[in-house]
C-alpha cells in the first residue's frame, strides 16, 4: 500500500503534470508554484477526499490559502482521516 504522501503527490501529478518547484521535496511546494490554476486545485481537492475518504470544507480550503505547501494539505488530510477513524 503506498503511503499518503505518495498518494497525495500522484494526485497532484495528475491533475498538474509535473511538479515544478525550487523546494528541494515536491511535498513542500506551494500551491501558487504549481502552475495550475483554481480549477486545478478544485480537482486536486476533489480528488483528495475521493482517494482519502475524507470531506475538505471550502472554509477549510480557504484557510489553507495560496501559501500554503501540498505538506499543508497532507496534514489536513490525515488530521481529518485520524478524526474519522476515532468517529
Amino acid at each position: 500500500m503506498t503511503d499518503n504522501r505518495t498518494r497525495l503527490l500522484s494526485i497532484v501529478a495528475q491533475q498538474i503534470g509535473a511538479i515544478q518547484t525550487t523546494a528541494a521535496d515536491p511535498i513542500n511546494a506551494r500551491f501558487s508554484e504549481l502552475g495550475g490554476d483554481s480549477l486545478h486545485r478544485v480537482c486536486i481537492m476533489m480528488e483528495a477526499e475521493d482517494a482519502f475518504g475524507v470531506e475538505i470544507a471550502d472554509d477549510e480550503d480557504e484557510a489553507l490559502g495560496e501559501d500554503a505547501t501540498l505538506a499543508d494539505l497532507l496534514e489536513l488530510i490525515e488530521r481529518k482521516v485520524g478524526e474519522k477513524a476515532d468517529a
